[in-house]
C-alpha cells in the first residue's frame, strides 16, 4: 500500500511501448506558460497553454480549491480567484491529479490515451497518488481502519456497495487512523440525501469528534463486530455485525 503524498512531476515511462528515457516534467509548470510554437501540432501533448480554457496558475503562487468558478474567464478576480476556472486547472489540481485510474488503462496500454505521459489520470497501480487499499487484506483491521476512508479510483461502472472505496458524502469515512471520533452519533448531522459535506448540518464539519453517518458509526472501533447480524442467510460481504462467535469482537 502506498501513502505517499501527491507527486508533482510527471513520469514518462521506460517501457516497450516508447523508445523515450525517463524523465520527469514538473506538474507545478505545466499549462503555466504560452506556447511558442508556429507549427500544427497536438494541443492534448503539448505542456503550455493556448488559451485560457487550459491556462493553468501555478500552484505554488496561487492557492485555490478544486472547486469550479461560475463565473470562469468573466471572473472580477481574476488569478487570485480562491476557485478553478477551467477543466485543466481541476484536473491537474494537487488534490485531483491522478487520483483516479484513466479510462484507456482497460485496454491495457498508454498508446491509446489521447494524453500520453501528460494525461491527469493514472496509467497503473504506481501512478495512483492515494493508498490504493483494495488489495489489502480483507481482516478486521482493513474494515476498522482502510475500509470507505479513500476516494474511489475507478472510472468504469461497477457495484459501488461491493466497493472497498467511498464515492460521495454519504458513503464517506473520516480516516480514524489520523482523528479519534467518540462512539457516538452527532445529532447535529443530517440523515437526509446530502451532496456536499457543507450540507451536513455540522457546523464543526470534519473537526467534529462525533461520528457523522452510519457508515463511521457502525465501522467505529469500538462497535464494529460487536452487534449480532439477525439474518441468518447474510450475504453482505463487508457485514459490520457478527455472525457466529469466532466473529465476534470483545472489547475490553
Amino acid at each position: 500500500m502506498k501513502l505517499s503524498s501527491p507527486s508533482f512531476e510527471f513520469n514518462i515511462p521506460n517501457s516497450d511501448q516508447t523508445s523515450k528515457k525517463s524523465e520527469f516534467f514538473p506538474i507545478t509548470e505545466f499549462k503555466t506558460t504560452q506556447c511558442q510554437k508556429k507549427e500544427p501540432h497536438d494541443k492534448k501533448k503539448c505542456s503550455f497553454y493556448h488559451s485560457h480554457e487550459d491556462q493553468r496558475r501555478c500552484p505554488l503562487k496561487y492557492s485555490y480549491s478544486i472547486n469550479q468558478c461560475k463565473n470562469r474567464e468573466k471572473c472580477e478576480y481574476k488569478s487570485t480567484c480562491l476557485q478553478v476556472h477551467n477543466k485543466v486547472e481541476q484536473l491537474y489540481h494537487p488534490l485531483r491529479y491522478r487520483t483516479k485510474f484513466c479510462k484507456s488503462l482497460k485496454y491495457g496500454t498508454l498508446q491509446l490515451c489521447e494524453y500520453g505521459q501528460y494525461c491527469s489520470f493514472a496509467h497503473s497501480e504506481q501512478e495512483l497518488v492515494i493508498p490504493f487499499i483494495e488489495k489489502l487484506p480483507k481482516n478486521n483491521i482493513f474494515y476498522i481502519y482502510f475500509y470507505k476512508t479513500v476516494w474511489c479510483p475507478n472510472t468504469e461502472q461497477h457495484e459501488r456497495s461491493e466497493c472497498v472505496y467511498m464515492h460521495n458524502v454519504q458513503d464517506f469515512r473520516r480516516d480514524p487512523k489520523k482523528i479519534k471520533l467518540q462512539n457516538l452519533q452527532c445529532q447535529n448531522w443530517s440523515k437526509e440525501n446530502i451532496t456536499k459535506y457543507i450540507e451536513g448540518g455540522c457546523q464543526n464539519l470534519q473537526e467534529c469528534k462525533q461520528c457523522h453517518g452510519w457508515k463511521e458509526f457502525d465501522y467505529h472501533p469500538l462497535a464494529y463486530k460487536t452487534k449480532p447480524c439477525l439474518d441468518q442467510n447474510c450475504q453482505q460481504l463487508n457485514c459490520y455485525l457478527y455472525h457466529n462467535n469466532n466473529d465476534r469482537r470483545i472489547i475490553s
